[in-house]
């Protein structure tokens, strides 16, 4: 192979890499040369077989082609929509964006009509000068999307300018790097402009605590499209010169335990996931797999993006304490693609506290310890403030800062608060915008609620889910949680609670989903009983 001094444009390296990186671009070039033939990613197709390896070298001339391909086509500073399936083609498209100057903007291709809905919407709203998709994507006309540039097995777009030809641009932290659409369940997706600059303050927090560098494997099957597989999952480590070892989305949902069986092959020492897939794990039967693990590498197991459970969390420590997995690896944390991922999070290998408050000074409102023979919620702590970030209380109402344990609107500022949403100024100003009563600001209302605690977040729910009974507050993701334990024919995970208005009062329906291999023998009545028990005993 060359070394990257071969390449003409290449002799100012030196000098940048001098220099503080003022953009993603840089630190990943300055990876690129003293990392050159260390392994960057690592892919495996069906959750199990390696089906490519990259090393830094190789991605960066990966990345520098398609970069000379989309300058090439005047595609600097437009926004290009990646509709591909997670693998090394994302992440060199991707990362090719960024060395162009262009704007990537993750997507996926649409597997049913509402997923295509969605895509659509995001090709309009941001405009995009192209679309890149893998060789063969069909059933894209109805995303409306501008011109396809298909990338080939190598990495390089189909006909491709050479990675020599790649002008570096003079990228800023203030740069935008790429838009983030969130989720938009309750509304039309909104891209979330994400800079250069938040992207490093992001890297740098997290080189710090929980420490995650060089020497770090992170294996992932999140989707890249999704902001915590993509940073988590891929910049963060490939930033730091570590490994990523990726597997797809639905190979992991097909079998859970190929995501634990590449932790313990490839030594992983960091993984992200869900709060479900923990559920998955510990609920899996498959003793042979299972008795086949070492989960002694594994050092930073975190968990976020939905809530996070204290029973999920005992029973994955229990099924997998024989493995070697160690309970303080779980690190649960909190954050959202407005704050380009992380808000809180706990050292690397120091135990979350789970604390057992009192249940009906939490429905008021105040995280409380529970008194004797009263009802308790469990919840569990998602981290410590960290330099650079700083999470408020705030009482949405009179705006004024909440004093310990009581709960209100998390609201943040810091260098990695992203720049608003593109092309929504109205939107931008009332999520980005909120001050304090006393003019301090501005800050990143979350909508998600909580309180500190004894020097630790706790996250209670989102403010806009609240249901309220008889003056009571309920969050809906604890009463589905109930639910599914209520009996054993329950499918976990596949309910949902929320309230109706019925004569002039708030009621609650629960609808839930029976697990397929109940379905025959279901007693309809007995299984709606011991749900009516459970959250009567639950949440009173």
């Amino acid at each position: 192979m060359h070394s990257l001094a071969h390449h003409h444009h290449d002799t100012s390296s030196a000098a940048v890499a001098a220099q503080a990186p003022r953009s993603l671009v840089d630190l990943l070039r300055e990876r690129a040369q003293q990392r050159a033939g260390h392994p960057a990613l690592m892919f495996l197709a069906d959750g199990e077989t390696e089906s490519a390896r990259l090393d830094y070298h190789e991605l960066d001339r990966r990345a520098r082609a398609v970069a000379a391909t989309l300058q090439r086509d005047g595609l600097v500073e437009r926004p290009v929509l990646l509709m591909l399936p997670s693998g090394v083609h994302y992440v060199v498209a991707f990362l090719g964006c960024l060395y162009a100057g262009a704007v990537p903007v993750p997507g996926y291709p649409p597997g049913n009509s509402m997923h295509a809905q969605r895509m659509a919407h995001i090709a309009a709203d941001c405009r995009a000068g192209a679309t890149i998709v893998a060789p063969g994507a069909g059933g894209l006309e109805s995303i409306g999307a501008c011109r396809m540039l298909v990338i080939a097995d190598d990495g390089v777009l189909h006909e491709g300018a050479h990675e020599s030809a790649w002008v570096p641009v003079p990228l800023q932290p203030e740069t935008l790097a790429y838009l983030q659409y969130t989720s938009g369940s309750t509304s039309q997706p909104r891209g979330v402009m994400v800079t250069h600059g938040n992207l490093l303050a992001h890297a740098q927090v997290w080189a710090a605590e929980p420490g995650l560098g060089r020497d770090d494997v992170f294996v992932s099957w999140l989707p890249l499209f999704h902001d915590m597989g993509l940073i988590l999952g891929l910049l963060q480590m490939l930033g730091a010169g570590g490994t990523v070892v990726l597997m797809p989305p639905l190979a992991f949902l097909q079998r859970p335990l190929r995501w634990l069986a590449a932790i313990s092959r490839y030594r992983g020492t960091a993984s992200y996931a869900p709060n479900f897939a923990y559920a998955l794990c510990a609920a899996s039967n498959d003793e042979a797999a299972i008795s086949a693990l070492d989960l002694s590498c594994w050092a930073v197991a975190g968990n976020g993006a939905e809530p996070v459970r204290a029973d999920t969390i005992a029973a994955f420590v229990r099924r997998f304490a024989a493995q070697g997995f160690r309970s303080q690896a779980m690190n649960p944390g909190y954050g959202l693609a407005e704050a380009t991922l992380t808000v809180s999070r706990q050292p690397r290998l120091q135990a979350a506290p789970h604390i057992a408050f009192d249940a009906e000074a939490l429905s008021h409102g105040l995280l409380a310890g529970a008194l004797e023979g009263r009802r308790t919620r469990t919840l569990v702590a998602c981290g410590r403030d960290w330099p650079g970030v700083r999470a408020r209380v705030v009482d949405p109402v009179t705006r004024r800062l909440c004093s310990e344990g009581r709960v209100g609107e998390l609201w943040v500022d810091g260098p990695v608060v992203a720049a608003g949403y593109w092309q929504r100024d109205d939107a931008t100003q009332e999520t980005f915008g909120a001050r304090l009563a006393d003019g301090e600001g501005p800050f990143l209302r979350t909508g998600d609620l909580g309180a500190w605690f004894d020097g630790q977040l706790f996250i209670t729910g989102r403010r806009k889910d609240l249901i309220v009974v008889r003056g009571q507050n309920h969050h809906p993701q604890d009463i589905e949680h109930t639910v599914q334990g209520a009996h054993p024919m329950l499918e976990p995970g596949h309910g949902a609670a929320f309230s109706v208005e019925h004569e002039g009062e708030e009621r609650l329906v629960v609808v839930q989903e029976v697990r397929r291999s109940a379905r025959r023998r279901l007693d309809g009545p007995q299984v709606a009983q011991a749900i009516r028990a459970a959250v009567a005993e639950a949440h009173g």
